[in-house]
Order: structure tokens, then sequence, then C-alpha cells
């Protein structure tokens, strides 16, 4: 068991860019929990703590973290990885073949992104490619056959 004064050291040295991976109780939903840094101020949060385990975020491209051990913890749903379950790819498949809705609509029914639903209908080919999608062109390289044989000016005039 990790000790009081451990703790505070590592809250306070370290603790805008690293965290535990422990979570509070889950509530109505699975991801309910994320955001919910209370775990860490409970009396019995030493007990629940792996000394030996501590998770440090070196690169951390969300931006500025205000509270200390909330790394890991954003409860928003870019920041949330996390794989999608077998539950959760069958109500998508489901609301799509009921519904036809498409990955915009069906994020409104599951706590997925759109990406991730989009990503599952690919999967199981029930997305329709656009038909005048265009395919892309193979890169041409431009030059000429002697050198200064051809010269381009871009020009403006200055008032």
């Amino acid at each position: 068991m990790i000790s009081q004064n451990t703790f505070n050291l590592i809250k306070g040295k370290y603790g805008y860019w690293s965290s535990w991976t422990v979570w509070a109780e889950e509530g109505e939903t699975p991801k309910s929990n994320i955001g919910d840094l209370s775990i860490f101020e409970t009396d019995d949060v030493l007990s629940v703590l792996n000394p030996n385990v501590i998770f440090v975020g070196l690169n951390i491209s969300r931006g500025a973290i205000t509270t200390p051990l909330a790394n890991f913890h954003d409860k928003r749903g870019e920041a949330t990885d996390y794989k999608i379950n077998s539950e959760a790819e069958e109500k998508i498949l489901s609301l799509r073949n009921k519904t036809g809705f498409g990955e915009r609509k069906i994020e409104n029914f599951v706590e997925v992104g759109h990406t991730s639903i989009n990503k599952i209908l690919r999967k199981h080919n029930l997305t329709n490619p656009n038909p005048k999608r265009r395919k892309r062109i193979k890169y041409v390289r431009w030059q000429r056959k002697h050198p200064n044989s051809l010269w381009q000016m871009d020009t403006s005039d200055q008032k």
C-alpha cells in the first residue's frame, strides 16, 4: 500500500501529467465515471492504488490540464480510447438495419463516435459510397525537355 506522503509527493510533483487507472463507480452509462475524480478524494483511495504502477502522459496534446491527476480521466468522447465491444457493435448494426440511419444519427443512440460507427458500417458493407466521387488522378510530373526552355513569372502591381 502506498503511504499518504508518497501519494501527496506524486500528486504535487507529477499530478498534471500522471494518474492511476482507477475510476469512480460506473453510473447509468459505461463512460459516466470517466471524468469523475472524486475517487482520489476518498479516505480509502490509498488501498485501491497500485504503488508499483503509475501512468505518465509525456505527450499531452489536449491542452493544459488544470486539475491534478486528471490526465487519463478526460470525459470528452474524443479523448476516451476504448475498443468497441460486440454489444455496441450489434446495437449499431440493428439501428442501421431497422431505421436506415447514418452514422451521425446513430451517434445519438449509442456512446460511440460517428467515425467509429462509420468504420463498423463499412466493415459490414452497410455504407452507400458516393457514385459521383472521381478516382484520384495519378500525379504526372510536368517538365520540359531542356532546362530554361520555359520561364514563368508571378508578378503583382504594388501601389
